[in-house]
């Protein structure tokens, strides 16, 4: 039979190492979060897009929120989103940013470039996006905007794109003339 002694022992030497080993898992999983969790984005609308005209041309403003949640560096190369409509599909590419002004109107701050993201870092911008579709062919619709960001983290050479974010809108095309009387007369 096995003696009381060297079953004394065995409880020890696995009691001790079991301690060990659940404090390298809590070390790893700390280290996970505060180190290593690679460059995760999320994206949030602040408020309605405001959309105009400039040359004929629809444009829309987007006020966006971008937050890295993870430790890892990241750059958002491009934001781009559709909006389908009946007879066709616009497709915005991003072409400005705008800043809020102390009497609450947008002025253009600077041209698009990607955007640098270091860990748990957010950033709020007003995009400005101009269409490839003229205003004649569009209709007060209601309709949902099709938002893609195309980004990379700093350990990847790929470009990837996140997860399409939809979102219901309606167009007001009356209020759209509207603002671009009010954008150039500025």
């Amino acid at each position: 039979m096995v003696s009381m002694d060297i079953i004394n022992s065995l409880f020890v030497f696995i009691q001790k190492n079991l301690i060990a080993l659940i404090s390298l898992i809590i070390s790893i999983f700390v280290a996970y979060k505060n180190f290593i969790k690679p460059f995760k984005l999320n994206v949030r609308y602040k408020s309605k897009v405001i959309f105009w005209v400039n040359n004929g041309f629809l444009r829309a403003d987007f006020p966006l929120s971008f937050f890295n949640s993870g430790t890892r560096e990241g750059v958002i190369e491009n934001i781009s989103f559709t909006i389908r409509f009946k007879k066709q599909t616009a497709i915005f590419e991003a072409e400005y940013y705008y800043r809020l002004t102390k009497d609450h109107t947008l002025e253009l701050d600077d041209f698009w470039m990607p955007l640098f993201l270091k860990g748990k870092e957010s950033i709020s911008k007003t995009v400005g996006f101009k269409s490839n579709i003229q205003i004649e062919n569009v209709n007060d619709e209601n309709t949902n905007v099709l938002l893609e960001i195309y980004f990379k983290n700093k350990l990847s050479a790929k470009r990837t794109k996140i997860k399409k974010i939809e979102i219901p809108i309606l167009i007001n095309i009356q209020e759209a003339m509207n603002r671009s009387q009010k954008k150039i007369s500025q």
